[in-house]
């Protein structure tokens, strides 16, 4: 008896967040037009600035493979919007190789490893 209570609240629960996502959805569609062209937006100051700034946190990277700390350092970094997938994954290149470090696991911070490399001939401005 419990469980059909449980089963129909949450059909119901589950009918009124479709409902109500459904009764809103167009009032949103100027704010994600609003967000897409923010982000689409192009900044060249922070562009310049990011690729500077990142290009310096690599440099111990690419000089003797020295990876401490720097995913930090890259958190701190106002990523402009052409590039926040290269950010993203370059926190999760370095963050895979931390677990690999951490888990003594070579393979994994060869994988973190690879990567990078992959991202640095994409962005060939990092190196």
């Amino acid at each position: 008896m419990i469980k059909n209570k449980q089963v129909l609240i949450l059909i119901f629960l589950l009918m009124t967040v479709i409902t109500v996502t459904g009764c809103f959805g167009n009032s949103n569609d100027k704010g994600n037009q609003n967000i897409n062209q923010a982000v689409n937006k192009s900044n060249p100051e922070l562009e310049k600035k990011y690729e500077k700034e990142l290009k310096a946190i690599l440099k111990p990277v690419w000089q003797d493979t020295q990876v401490n700390n720097i995913k930090d350092q890259i958190l701190e970094l106002r990523a402009p919007a052409k590039y926040l997938n290269l950010h993203l994954n370059l926190v999760l290149a370095f963050e895979e190789i931390e677990k690999g470090q951490a888990l003594a696991d070579q393979a994994q911070i060869e994988s973190g490893l690879e990567k990078l490399n992959d991202l640095k001939k994409q962005y060939p401005w990092m190196d």
